[in-house]
């Protein structure tokens, strides 16, 4: 977590799903940012360290049940592996869930 200037950013990649002690930590925070890995693109692997869209978007949807995120919030997908599909298909799938597919070089404002 980053908490500067009253803004807070979760970057959350190779970590896998988030844990309950992870759940609990954020618990009472307001979420500015997510920036999650999206290594398995539309897959329904389940890995120990990275996640997909799918995870992500269960992520999201927790995140905004306990009132962490709200529909202010940026859900960033990166951390891409090669054999997406490409970009586009990649970043249609993304927002189709509400999120973002990030690029080399990209800037965010929050």
């Amino acid at each position: 977590i980053a908490d500067t200037e009253g803004k807070c950013v979760l970057y959350a990649t190779d970590t896998g799903k988030l844990t309950e002690d992870t759940y609990a930590f954020l618990s009472g925070k307001h979420l500015n940012c997510v920036i999650m890995d999206c290594t398995l693109r539309a897959k329904t692997v389940t890995d120990t360290y990275h996640m997909g869209l799918r995870d992500n978007k269960l992520i999201q949807e927790r995140l905004s049940s306990m009132g962490i995120t709200d529909d202010s919030t940026r859900f960033l997908c990166t951390h891409v592996s090669h054999g997406t599909g490409g970009y586009r298909y990649l970043a249609a799938c993304a927002e189709a869930l509400g999120m973002e597919l990030a690029w080399d070089g990209m800037t965010v404002e929050i």
